[in-house]
Formats: structure tokens, sequence, C-alpha cells
């Protein structure tokens, strides 16, 4: 699926852009995270690189490069195996937008992102996970390139983010129109 991303885009995919600048603009701008406080649920996988984790307004921010051939089945599988063994269950929808299914079932999603000089295609995976206390961990993992130029479909940014139950409570959602 490609959608040209503009000023009017709606829906999962501006949410999706959004989430993911202000992960990576926090993950690189705030002050990082004690070893010893990273959660079991952020998961860096081996090999991973220029990891960085974050502790933003009450939540817990991972940020990371890995080489990963697209559709990086296997990486997604490793996160996935490694929260289910913890107890976390994957939300079949998006948790800020409830009427849009999240990759756990839909899959990769491809846009183009015109917010960005030059313009650039992004392949996006992005879904979440509830554990028993109902804290909320997403995941999102993409390959952006420009959109003039031979697609990179290697070089995979992963973003995660740990959301207390406290705080998850408390966030907006888009409701269904």
């Amino acid at each position: 699926m490609k959608v040209r991303l503009s000023a009017s885009s709606t829906g999962s995919i501006l949410a999706t852009l959004i989430l993911s600048l202000a992960l990576e603009t926090a993950c690189y701008s705030q002050n990082p995270v004690g070893t010893r406080n990273q959660s079991e649920c952020l998961i860096v996988l081996p090999s991973a690189f220029d990891v960085k984790y974050k502790s933003v307004d009450g939540t817990t921010q991972l940020v990371y490069k890995i080489y990963f051939d697209y559709p990086a089945k296997s990486a997604i599988k490793a996160i996935a195996e490694k929260l289910q063994k913890a107890g976390w269950k994957p939300l079949q929808s998006d948790f800020w937008n409830p009427s849009i299914p999240s990759s756990h079932g839909r899959g990769w999603q491809q846009f183009e992102d015109q917010t960005t000089r030059p313009t650039t295609m992004v392949n996006q995976w992005m879904a979440q996970w509830r554990n028993p206390k109902n804290d909320i961990v997403s995941y999102a993992l993409e390959y952006r390139y420009p959109a003039d130029a031979n697609p990179d479909l290697n070089s995979l940014r992963v973003f995660a983010i740990l959301i207390p139950a406290s705080i998850a409570e408390r966030m907006p959602k888009t409701s269904p129109k």
C-alpha cells in the first residue's frame, strides 16, 4: 500500500509519523535512563547500534539502528516472542486510533513523507502490546530512504516506548467516525 503523506493526510499514518518523529526527537534530546532502569519489554536486538534509552514524561523510550533486510520477519518474531514470554498480549488495533488495525494484522505500510526534504519513502511496521498491569509498549520499525533514490531496505530503525498504565489511561485516543 502506497500513501502520499501531506498536510491534508489524516488517520494512523500521520499519527504514526508524529509518534516516530516525537520518539526520535525525545530519544536524542532528553536525559538518558540508567542501564539498571531499562525495562525488559524494551528489547534491543543483537547487532543493534546507536542504542539510546531516554526517560520522557514518565515513559521510557528506546531507539536504535540495525542492519536487517526487509521485511524483518525474524526481528518482529524475536520481539513478539520475548514480549509474549513476559506476559504481554498484542493489540489487534492501534492503541491511539482503535478503528485502525495494528501491524499485527495488516503488516507493513508504505507511505511518502512529504514533510522531509528531500521527500522520503517510509516502510513502517507499528503495533502495541499490553501487559496484565495495563502498561503499553509500542514498537515502530521503519526503513526510510529518499523517494527519488534506490530503496534502502536493509537499514532498519527501531523505536520503542513503554507507557505505564497510569499514563496510558490518560492518553487521548481517536474515536471512530
